[in-house]
């Protein structure tokens, strides 16, 4: 009789992470691990309940300029809305005024305006918070913001990342002519 061979062991997959996904696979792009940020938090089947027009009522403030109505949250122009109404649906383009809104509320220096205000029954008491409302921005909220963007730059770039494949596997784009040199 002959010796018997071993047969090859195999690696143990025990602790082994799964093989992560190229960026392109088969044509297409590969989708970004959860979570996942190109579906909405708020995705439900019934959206007429969501309260679409309240959802970021912030969203809609607008600014009287020269020549134009512009939204003051929304880049108009850049996201080809005529109007802030036509952005009902969607948060802020650069920043969150909700958040910031609560903070000033929860100064107690901002209560005593208002509640003087109230007494008085005087439309221009939100120009005595102005510094107030400077300082909150500076101490609070800014450092809140750039709190959160760091934490969400790797998504995004990732996100930038996917977003740029997707565009270059597009199958309706036109191909790209070889140059011969």
């Amino acid at each position: 009789m002959g010796k018997r061979r071993k047969a090859a062991s195999k690696p143990s997959r025990v602790g082994s992470r799964a093989k992560e996904p190229k960026l392109v696979e088969g044509g297409n792009p590969a989708c970004m691990p959860p979570p996942n940020h190109l579906v909405s938090v708020e995705d439900c089947d019934d959206m007429d309940h969501l309260g679409l027009y309240l959802r970021w009522p912030l969203v809609q403030l607008m600014d009287r300029g020269e020549d134009e109505t512009l939204g003051v949250f929304v880049d108009t122009k850049r996201h080809r809305v005529e109007h802030c109404y036509q952005w009902k649906d969607h948060p802020p383009t650069w920043m969150d005024p909700h958040i910031f809104v609560d903070m000033l509320l929860k100064d107690e220096r901002v209560q005593k305006v208002f509640r003087i205000a109230m007494k008085k029954n005087d439309p221009d008491a939100w120009k005595r918070i102005m510094g107030i409302a400077r300082e909150v921005f500076d101490e609070q909220y800014l450092p809140y913001v750039m709190g959160k963007f760091e934490k969400a730059i790797p998504f995004l770039t990732q996100w930038a990342l996917r977003c740029h494949a997707t565009k270059e596997t597009d199958p309706s784009k036109p191909k790209k002519k070889a140059r011969r040199k």
